[in-house]
């Protein structure tokens, strides 16, 4: 995973952690399916796509400036 993908996936685990947002409810706003988040999640998934950490990380960038 290069440097810059690692970083943004840093921040997005700990939104998740820190947020506590309902998965199926992140799932619905950021199309992310549901499956793809439960693994992100729980660590099976070590390099997710660029494209599903991108929409998190979109969603999680919203949500503090809001």
């Amino acid at each position: 995973m290069r440097n810059e993908n690692l970083k943004i996936y840093d921040y997005v685990m700990g939104q998740l952690r820190a947020k506590r947002v309902p998965q199926r409810t992140l799932a619905r706003e950021t199309g992310v399916p549901f499956s793809t988040l439960c693994k992100i999640a729980q660590g099976y998934t070590k390099e997710p796509s660029v494209h599903a950490i991108q929409r998190l990380a979109d969603y999680f960038h919203a949500q503090d400036v809001i």
